[in-house]
């Protein structure tokens, strides 16, 4: 019986649904403009009309693109005890000379894209006939079970003695760091500006405004995560969001790995903690308030009691074979 490993919804259909609706939207809006501009100057200048529908029918192929070019890079997976079917081809799992079930490889997306921006968690298997497969944890909601199967196969032996931590905490005040103090200087900004200094602005403003702020510090609250160590704990907690609370035994940690975005500029590069559970479910929290110092901390901790882990800072990716 074939078991199939489901594609994320959001990573692989929606994503690409929500850019399609952004970019017909920006070209319906470059057709508005231009039309209107045509009633402005009174008399006919078809080109425009033409410039403007081109543009429109150009942003809709880009976004139709993005959803083809993401189902095509995604395979369909479907796998038993004894092969692996990737779209309508099958491979024997007697065939695997060598697997790696986590790492960093390069998610071959399209020509245009900077290779560096392009490495995403996920496993290899190499075959016999050196074929290489590649599958990335983002695009599917149950790969940890074709790992689960791949790792009992090939006998992998992952146990250490039980953890336990002193009790320790990760954190730092997220008004020193720029993400808090640009988070909370644009939301006092904005709402000072508006709904106190302004006597013109009506309900509807009002209500635009709190919206904003209050998308503004959910999306920089996402990176804000600390964490504590205690026993054989882990707790998981948020500056601002201070109903989360998740707590992991350490135990049933594989592999904790330090992340850093691939941007342009440093600045941007915003640090995450991904941890790697021992039946290979992930959970990956954004901790860009972390100093250098910090980081560097937690990783002795870590490396202290044995603990895997992956600095992935320099973007020194490393993979573990079996």
């Amino acid at each position: 019986m074939m078991t199939e490993i489901r594609r994320n919804i959001l990573q692989v259909y929606l994503r690409p649904i929500l850019i399609i609706l952004f970019t017909f939207s920006i070209g319906i809006f470059g057709i508005i403009i231009f039309l209107e501009t045509l009633k402005v100057e009174n008399e006919p200048q078809n080109y425009k009309f033409f410039i403007s529908f081109g543009a429109c029918f150009l942003f809709i192929l880009v976004g139709i693109y993005e959803l083809y070019n993401r189902l095509k890079k995604v395979p369909k997976i479907r796998f038993s005890k004894t092969e692996i079917q990737v779209n309508k081809k099958k491979y024997s799992i007697d065939k695997i000379k060598r697997i790696n079930l986590t790492g960093k490889y390069f998610f071959q997306y399209n020509r245009y894209r900077i290779k560096e921006f392009m490495f995403k968690e996920g496993m290899e298997i190499e075959l016999e006939n050196e074929i290489i497969l590649h599958f990335f944890d983002e695009y599917y909601e149950n790969l940890n079970e074709l790992k689960l199967l791949l790792q009992e196969k090939f006998q992998e032996n992952n146990k250490r003695p039980n953890i336990n931590f002193k009790n320790i905490e990760f954190r730092n005040n997220q008004f020193l760091k720029l993400r808090g103090i640009t988070t909370w200087g644009i939301i006092f900004y904005l709402l000072t500006k508006n709904l106190f200094l302004s006597e013109n602005i009506n309900n509807n403003g009002i209500i635009f405004v709190l919206i904003v702020c209050l998308l503004i510090w959910f999306w920089q609250s996402k990176f804000m995560y600390y964490f504590n160590f205690q026993n054989n704990q882990l707790t998981i907690k948020n500056e601002n969001f201070f109903w989360v609370k998740k707590s992991i035994n350490i135990n049933n940690i594989r592999e904790i790995v330090i992340e850093k975005d691939a941007m342009l500029f440093e600045i941007l590069k915003r640090k995450h903690l991904r941890i790697i559970l021992n039946n290979h479910k992930q959970y990956k929290f954004g901790a860009d308030l972390f100093t250098k110092k910090i980081w560097n901390n937690l990783k002795k901790e870590l490396l202290d009691v044995d603990l895997e882990i992956r600095d992935e800072r320099q973007n020194n990716y490393v993979q573990h074979h079996i």
